[in-house]
């Protein structure tokens, strides 16, 4: 099996920086500021997807498939923990429950895992931190 994380990454992005609800949230707008890794300079607020790990499960006639865990993270400044909360809320009605098509034509089932939101210790940076489960099926497409 081929790392399938790459192309769900690409699928998730495609679903987030599609969608006008998302883009419109956030002050300023969220817009374009959906990131695979978040540039050092990043204006606030942005989305990233940091972290991928793959965990693939073979079916017993042979055919394979794979467990995507994805990390996406909202960070915020100016809105602080309830525009974390508000883009965080819309991310989660776009993943979960959803199905996507990935590039490679496998099947992909979205399903939150884990959703918290902290502040840092600059006192002013939050960030909602969620956990996907993308669920593959190299039969489907």
């Amino acid at each position: 099996m081929i790392d399938p994380s790459a192309s769900v990454r690409r699928a998730v992005f495609a679903q987030l920086s599609g969608d006008a609800s998302l883009a419109a949230l956030g002050n300023p707008a969220l817009g374009s500021r959906i990131y695979d890794a978040a540039p050092q300079r990043a204006e606030y607020p942005f989305v990233a997807m940091p972290m991928a790990s793959v965990v693939p499960a073979l079916e017993t006639d042979g055919s394979g498939g794979a467990e995507v865990m994805l990390q996406v993270t909202v960070s915020s400044r100016s809105g602080g923990g309830l525009e974390a909360q508000q883009i965080a809320a819309r991310i989660v009605e776009l993943l979960h429950d959803t199905d996507l098509t990935t590039d490679t034509g496998t099947f992909v089932m979205g399903r939150l895992q884990l959703s918290s939101v902290q502040r840092e210790r600059d006192g002013e940076t939050w960030h909602a931190v969620q956990r996907f489960i993308f669920i593959i099926d190299e039969a489907g497409g």
